[in-house]
């Protein structure tokens, strides 16, 4: 019997699409239901937390108004709102541990679980494919990228939420108890943030700089170390120091640096900060005088949009770590969506004949990684009735 190959066997998987980007909620693929219904727990939650700061500063404008009321019931009514502040207190920390309970499980269950994906994919890859890897590409894509998918979906994201929360109910809450002075607190967000963004870009910067600059100090200590006889033999150790001493000065002109803009932009953002609080309480009174706002009203804007600002600052450095989640998490999706066109995993077809004999004429390979050299050339092999075998090669160069 003549053996023939059907087409169906010789057909290979084709390639999956590279992704260049990954949606931000593309990163949560990998969770199973119970996690995402602790996802959604969690992000309750962070509301909840977030909205504790607003309801927190409401109170303390009925204080205000208590102690600047008349002094019948002023007991009563500071013990009651003192109550509130306990319950609001319990709250806050019981949504403040579950919400960061549900975020750290959840990401803990979805890193591990992507980790054993990734390395199982990794497994299965053809030979050509690790030609074009470097082992400490996919050693640093098992432990640091999935860290930083395990961050940018956990106890980060909540964060988030959380300090948008403060921000967005501290609005509502602002617009509710004065619109005219909430409208004078919103005109200064710009200059806070920034004012906010100034100070992140510096601390960033800065450091960045420094740990360059003692990484070539530790760089050159390393080779020292590592060379240390040679070093020594011919008396090399002066000039090695003095190697190392240079780039000691170097960080610690930058360390100099930092430290000056880093005190510079902090003193920018407390600057504006004040400012800001001057021109809602000159504002506030002269409501309260021509107006009749009550000064409670004035403390609760001032708290709710004011502060409010700080926490949009403190909520903007989170997507760093968003951005490094989807960054880490394009290469690690790729090698797991990968389809090798050698897969081991595939079963295969069952021949209907087989002759008994196998021939192989003017067959030439080349890796894909390595295109221009040629493994083999223009090749004839002959295998006949499993007893004999007969090669050839024909060499055109």
């Amino acid at each position: 019997m003549e053996m023939e190959v059907p087409e169906a066997a010789s057909e290979r998987l084709p390639p999956a699409p590279s992704r260049k980007s990954v949606d931000f909620f593309h990163l949560f693929r990998y969770s199973n239901t119970k996690e995402k219904v602790m996802i959604v727990c969690g992000a309750l939650l962070s509301i909840a937390t977030g909205s504790g700061d607003p309801v927190l500063y409401f109170l303390f404008g009925d204080v205000v108004n208590d102690l600047s009321g008349t002094p019948q019931g002023f007991v009563k009514r500071i013990n009651k709102t003192a109550v509130w502040f306990a319950v609001l207190a319990v709250a806050h920390l019981v949504c403040g541990f579950l919400q960061m309970f549900f975020f750290n499980y959840t990401a803990l269950l979805q890193a591990k679980r992507i980790r054993k994906i990734y390395f199982k994919s990794v497994l299965n890859q053809d030979i050509a494919w690790f030609d074009g890897q470097y082992s400490g590409t996919l050693i640093n894509q098992l432990t640091e990228s999935i860290d930083h998918i395990e961050k940018g979906i956990g106890i980060k994201f909540g964060l988030f939420i959380q300090y948008m929360s403060t921000f967005v109910v501290g609005l509502i809450v602002g617009f509710f108890k004065g619109w005219k002075l909430a409208l004078v607190a919103i005109a200064t967000l710009p200059l806070n943030l920034i004012a906010f963004g100034v100070f992140a870009f510096v601390m960033k910067r800065f450091f960045q700089l420094e740990f360059q600059a003692y990484a070539q100090a530790a760089a050159i200590a390393g080779e020292v170390f590592a060379a240390i006889r040679t070093v020594v033999a011919f008396g090399g150790e002066e000039k090695e120091h003095k190697r190392y001493i240079e780039k000691l000065h170097d960080a610690e002109k930058v360390g100099i640096k930092k430290s000056t803009a880093i005190g510079a932009s902090t003193g920018f953002l407390g600057m504006i900060i004040f400012c800001s609080a001057a021109l809602i309480f000159w504002y506030g009174i002269k409501l309260v005088l021509e107006e009749q706002y009550d000064p409670g009203a004035v403390v609760i804007i001032f708290f709710n949009i004011l502060l409010g600002t700080i926490s949009v600052g403190s909520a903007m450095p989170n997507y760093e770590y968003f951005a490094a989640a989807k960054s880490s998490a394009v290469e690690i999706f790729n090698t797991i969506q990968r389809n090798p066109p050698i897969d081991k995993r595939r079963e295969g077809k069952l021949l209907p004949g087989i002759k008994g004999e196998l021939d192989i004429q003017d067959v030439s390979f080349t890796y894909e990684s390595r295109p221009t050299t040629k493994v083999s050339q223009n090749m004839f092999t002959q295998l006949l009735n499993y007893v004999g075998f007969h090669a050839k090669y024909k060499c055109t160069q």
